[in-house]
């Protein structure tokens, strides 16, 4: 019983290491928390989607169990231009994201002519 306990902590160990986390915040032109933006986490290689996740009350999101490997992170919300980072890779630590910023999306809406 105790060998199979042993190894079943040594199993569980060695998986820790392969799964880390991404997080950041997202914020508007004047630098305020954007509460309920979506996050992407993207691969790299083809921009699939591989998580996604919405903004807290203060803009911050987290990935949890990200496996190594390359990736980017797509950002937008309503009234907002959508934002990408460049690059990134997840090795051995987790990873703390600079924050990202939306601007806002310009544009106006046409008159409506009703008959």
């Amino acid at each position: 019983m105790r060998k199979l306990t042993l190894l079943a902590l040594g199993i569980l160990a060695a998986l820790v290491p392969f799964a880390q986390q991404v997080s950041g915040i997202i914020k508007d032109e004047n630098g305020k928390p954007v509460n309920g933006s979506t996050v992407s986490l993207l691969n790299a290689k083809d921009s699939s989607v591989i998580k996604f996740a919405i903004t807290k009350e203060d803009g911050r999101f987290r990935f949890s169990d990200t496996k190594k490997g390359a990736y980017l992170l797509s950002a937008s919300y309503v009234g907002y231009e959508p934002s990408y980072t460049g690059g990134f890779s997840v090795a051995d630590a987790d990873v703390s994201l600079p924050a990202i910023s939306l601007s806002k999306a310009a544009g106006e809406l046409k008159g409506v002519t009703v008959t």
